[in-house]
């Protein structure tokens, strides 16, 4: 909501919260077959639903009033044909006398979409106005000897043919073909829910969920700068050249497997809950939540520089890195280049216990008084998973926990309403709540929330909200998924050669939370 982030709304199943990844919540872990409606409260709304709730609350309600059954089937295909999807689904459900219980289940795939198929996706964009940020690493590549370039040739390059060689030559390419935009996708999803009444003021009920999606995304063809000592097998000298090496910018699409990665996101949990009718209109329920999470990524044909170098400096043609667009290197010596795993897992386990009440405290002469309070308790565990290096390399994980107690309460006070409507006071009605989140690892937050809505004439309403929010980070973000430094090139506006920027992802132990202040003001005019 409000285009602040996943991390920002805080996304609910029925009024409870689920499982997640530790980041954030998938809201298609539900088919849409089994969703009756969903709720938003657009703005700030921590003091009832979590610390977390900033930019607000989207409360998916699942189906409880199916009675039959339905069937979904959808395709859909891009102008071009070169993406589509498929959707089936269906649903069955029963309501009965005291009760209900009801079944949904879709199954979607998407094709990818490559960059290839779409023109504006490419690093010349002088057809749109914009700068030619093609490279130089390339197939075939351009050698750099004492900052001298040489293009080689189509055909490829040996001694034999050097001469040709021309002194400030340069091939470029486009560095982002053969990725996707957007990744193959598969998931299939299920969804339950049940209602029965014991008697006539208790009543059990529960929902639940499961959900596996897959995905594979095309990777761009890996390059890099070479440097290439005279003892390789293949080296060949430019004219005038004395040196003992020099550098070569190139691009691996003819001999390496591009690094594509893939892999899958299961999640599923099942919540029982139990609703009893007290005194007067009072109402109390009591639920239990238990869900599991295993999310994984791999890529397994990253660079092995160590391998790679060695390789280049090799005098034996049977272990020699052909950088010269020949195409003589060995599959056997490829394979030890392309070797490089990166394996990220995530596993997490969640357990939330809620409880609670409301009704009508008493009355006033613009309408009853009413109270609603509870408890929450989320207990949260989580494994980062992470392997990085040969094609053995165990994965390794790290453990980490947090437990959230919750205590809130919401009053609503109405001041004039049909019974005592008045001159510029149809309605007139205050809202206040306050919740207290206390966090195992980040500390504790009060959020307070306040609200009036004022109707002064048939047609026009003017209301007014004011709140805090409180935001812990994440798991994954204060301890880091993995320590690594990531290159990148990004395009020179000025023109010119790439910039290549880094980024550090690791971890952050002195992160602290968010917090907000959301107010809003309006008026609803309805002339009709």
């Amino acid at each position: 909501l409000r285009g602040i982030g996943p991390y920002a709304t805080l996304i609910i199943v029925d009024g409870h919260r689920v499982t997640n990844n530790s980041r954030s919540i998938d809201p298609s872990t539900i088919p849409s077959l089994g969703v009756e409606r969903i709720e938003i409260i657009a703005d700030g709304a921590s003091a009832i639903y979590g610390s977390d709730a900033v930019a607000g609350v989207v409360n998916i309600i699942p189906r409880r009033s199916l009675d039959g059954g339905e069937v979904l089937a959808r395709a859909g295909i891009s102008s071009r044909g070169d993406f589509h999807e498929t959707t089936l689904g269906a649903a069955l459900g029963k309501v009965f006398d005291g009760g209900q219980i009801m079944v949904a289940y879709e199954h979607v795939e998407r094709s990818n979409l490559s960059g290839d198929d779409r023109d504006f996706f490419t690093s010349d964009q002088r057809q749109s106005g914009g700068g030619d940020y093609r490279i130089v690493r390339c197939a075939p590549g351009n050698i750099n000897a004492n900052g001298t370039t040489y293009a080689i040739p189509a055909g490829g390059l040996t001694q034999a043919n050097a001469g040709g060689l021309v002194a400030g030559s340069l091939n470029k390419c486009d560095e982002l073909t053969n990725q996707d935009l957007i990744p193959r996708q598969k998931y299939d999803s299920v969804n339950s829910t049940g209602r029965l009444e014991l008697n006539d003021w208790l009543e059990v009920f529960y929902d639940g969920f499961y959900s596996k999606r897959t995905f594979y995304r095309n990777s761009a063809f890996s390059n890099a700068r070479l440097t290439v000592p005279q003892t390789n097998a293949f080296f060949v000298r430019p004219a005038g050249f004395a040196g003992t090496s020099y550098t070569l910018d190139y691009n691996f699409r003819n001999d390496l497997p591009t690094n594509d990665s893939s892999g899958s996101a299961q999640s599923w949990q099942i919540t029982p809950g139990i609703r009893a009718k007290l005194p007067g209109d009072w109402e109390a329920e009591a639920l239990f939540g238990y869900g599991k999470t295993r999310d994984f990524s791999g890529s397994y044909f990253g660079v092995n520089n160590p391998a790679l170098n060695a390789a280049l400096a090799s005098s034996d043609p049977a272990t020699a890195f052909d950088p010269y667009g020949l195409g003589r290197t060995s599959q056997a010596v490829l394979d030890t280049i392309a070797n490089q795993v990166f394996l990220a897992p995530t596993n997490g386990r969640l357990r939330t216990y809620e409880g609670r009440i409301n009704g009508s405290l008493f009355a006033l002469p613009g309408g009853d008084v009413k109270l609603a309070a509870g408890y929450e308790r989320q207990d949260f565990i989580v494994a980062l998973g992470s392997a990085r290096g040969g094609p053995t390399t165990p994965i390794a994980f790290r453990n980490f926990g947090r437990k959230v107690d919750s205590f809130y309460a919401e009053a609503y006070v109405p001041v004039f309403g049909p019974d005592n409507a008045t001159a510029f006071f149809q309605r007139l009605e205050f809202n206040a709540a306050v919740r207290h989140d206390k966090y195992s690892d980040v500390g504790g937050t009060t959020n307070p929330k306040f609200g009036v809505n004022w109707v002064p004439v048939d047609g026009v309403k003017l209301r007014a909200s004011y709140g805090t929010s409180f935001r812990a980070p994440t798991i994954p973000e204060i301890y880091g998924n993995s320590n690594n430094i990531f290159g990148q090139s990004y395009q020179n506006p000025a023109g010119g050669a790439p910039l290549q920027g880094y980024a550090l992802s690791g971890p952050n132990l002195d992160l602290k939370p968010k917090t907000a202040t959301s107010w809003s003001v309006g008026l609803d005019f309805d002339p009709a």
